[in-house]
């Protein structure tokens, strides 16, 4: 073979070497492709294990996956929301024994801290939902059940599992400063025992703590359900506690000069209160009642709203009355303080229930105003009632 035949020869041996490692090459990378590509396809399913079950959401290419998030939606009506994209996800018996269990929708604390909006949460007043077939709901009609969105009918037996689909919008009706508030939450599953049941409260009975403070019911509250809504009885003074020395009869007949009205009942501006509300008194709340090994990390705190004062008091906003008139409250008429709104097209919280010696209204005031209190509304498990 003569030299010039040798060099092209060797020149194809190269050439073909170079396409055979170039097509190993490609395999291990298309290999590698397809090992990478799998993994992501088993990560789409995210399993978590609850007690004796496991819920498994399913991931998709919109992101949709066990956190239910509301970032910048628009409002939008029953006939729509119904037609969303659904968050899909099964719950698993994992225990050794047939059970029953509860779905609930749960504030994801973790996401809230990292995206940062823990002060432009939005309100569950305009969330509407929808689990599998039954009809939309606003969210907030099941804060008495701690946000119970789902009650198996029958037992699930070992190893089997449900299919479930739910759809979260926001409601129609709700105002425009919506768009600028986030929601991000998880489902969650429990166990539970269909023969337990709890205690009934209605509506303006007195009950006290575990840890000796007292309140009023605000709304019935059935066996059914184990939380219960209440309204405190005193303002909350500068140290996250009752004032119980206070009472709005005895503030009255001081007569003190105008001036110096803040100094009574714990008044203050509604940014202070809504400071303590969060800080102080909450801490306070969990700590004097983490002794009784009850559970007290559900507990929600806020102010009155003022749709519940006026369906308690049967008034309405800017109405004088006598007081008198609302005898069977008189428990909500004995302290000036801050309640705020839900409903309206620009959202107050600068709203007041306002009492002198003979008369009660419910008024906007500016929040800057020294002349309200801290009046807390708290939804707490009952087993933290003394009996």
């Amino acid at each position: 073979m003569n030299s010039k035949l040798k060099k092209t020869v060797m020149r194809h041996q190269i050439l073909i070497n170079g396409i055979l490692v170039l097509a190993v090459v490609m395999t291990m990378v298309g290999g590698s492709y397809a090992w990478f590509n799998s993994q992501a396809m088993n990560d789409e399913y995210n399993a978590f294990k609850e007690e004796d079950f496991e819920i498994s959401y399913v991931a998709d290419e919109d992101g949709y996956g066990d956190i239910l998030s509301l970032v910048g939606e628009t409002p939008i009506s029953d006939s729509d929301g119904v037609q969303l994209k659904p968050y899909r996800f099964s719950v698993t018996n994992l225990g050794e024994k047939e059970k029953n269990f509860k779905l609930k929708i749960n504030l994801d604390q973790s996401i809230i801290e990292e995206d940062g909006c823990i002060d432009y949460i939005l309100s569950t007043s305009y969330i509407k939902y929808k689990i599998d077939n039954q009809p939309p709901k606003i969210l907030k009609t099941t804060e008495l059940k701690d946000y119970e969105i789902y009650t198996s009918s029958e037992t699930i037996m070992p190893g089997s599992s449900e299919i479930h689909e739910l759809r979260i919008w926001i409601d129609e009706n709700s105002p425009e400063v919506v768009k600028d508030k986030h929601f991000h939450a998880t489902v969650n599953v429990e166990s539970y025992d269909k023969s337990s049941t709890y205690d009934s409260y209605t509506f303006g009975q007195e009950v006290t703590l575990l840890d000796g403070t007292k309140y009023h019911v605000l709304e019935d509250s059935s066996s059914d359900s184990s939380k219960v809504k209440l309204i405190s009885d005193y303002n909350i003074n500068s140290d996250g506690n009752q004032d119980t020395k206070c009472i709005i009869s005895d503030f009255i007949k001081q007569k003190i000069k105008q001036e110096e009205q803040s100094l009574y009942c714990s008044t203050m501006t509604l940014d202070d209160a809504n400071t303590l509300l969060y800080g102080k008194f909450l801490e306070n709340l969990q700590n004097n009642l983490k002794s009784y090994e009850t559970r007290i990390d559900n507990i929600e705190v806020r102010l009155p709203e003022k749709e519940e004062l006026q369906k308690a008091l049967n008034i309405n906003e800017n109405t004088v009355v006598n007081r008198a008139d609302v005898s069977n409250t008189s428990w909500l008429g004995n302290l000036n303080f801050w309640t705020m709104t839900n409903n309206d097209k620009d959202i107050h919280y600068n709203f007041t229930l306002s009492i002198d010696s003979t008369t009660l209204s419910l008024k906007q005031y500016s929040k800057d105003s020294k002349y309200f209190g801290l009046r807390p509304v708290i939804i707490i498990e009952k087993d933290n009632i003394m009996k």
